[in-house]
């Protein structure tokens, strides 16, 4: 019989634990043998309850079933995990390392200071291979409000929103020496469009 520690609150590492016991040799016969194909259906259920849930703007069945969602999607990782091909630390595109944030002055955004002396939220994101990337909103003299959703420790995917800056504002972004660069000088970039670079 398996055993799980009791908690008053579960978090992902425990809910990536709990399925990875179940589906081990001592866990549960059931977890074991099951396939992509056969919780497929269970999959689809999940997503259309979560959807039921946006749909009638109903706060408490999204959350439960965006909870049944992402058990679903551990539990077909963890199946491709004992097939070798990869793991749930694949499906996501990165980890939050740290969130600061810095009061400062408001000059031009353009000014090459204003990284340093201006309001300022910095996000560092750590990918699956350990490479680091830091993003910094930069407040500007005109649009003096910087929002950050990103939090310590919480997985990020490429096409989530770190926060909004609004106009007169800007974005650093620090990428490892060695990164192959995608864009040049004067070249508009366009968020969740343009590649800025390739990490090596």
């Amino acid at each position: 019989m398996v055993h799980f520690k009791e908690k008053a609150r579960y978090n992902y590492d425990d809910l990536l634990e709990i399925i990875r016991v179940l589906r081990s040799p001592e866990g549960c016969p059931w977890d074991q043998v099951q396939t992509h194909q056969s919780i497929r259906r269970g999959l689809l259920e999940e997503a259309y309850e979560a959807a039921e849930g946006i749909d009638r703007d109903d706060a408490d069945l999204l959350r439960e079933e965006l909870g049944d969602v992402l058990m679903q999607v551990v539990f077909h990782a963890d199946i491709e995990r004992q097939r070798g091909r990869f793991t749930m630390e694949d499906v996501v595109d990165g980890v939050v390392k740290k969130v600061s944030h810095q009061d400062g002055n408001f000059h031009k955004a353009f000014l090459p200071k204003a990284s340093t002396e201006n309001e300022r939220s910095t996000v560092v994101i750590e990918t699956p291979e350990g490479i680091e990337v830091m993003a910094r909103q930069i407040a500007g003299a005109v649009a003096r409000r910087i929002v950050t959703y990103a939090s310590e420790g919480e997985e990020c995917y490429i096409d989530e929103h770190m926060g909004f800056i609004k106009f007169g504002s800007r974005v650093d972004v620090y990428l490892p020496v060695g990164s192959e660069l995608c864009v040049k000088m004067g070249q508009k970039t366009v968020g969740n469009q343009t590649v800025l670079a390739r990490l090596k």
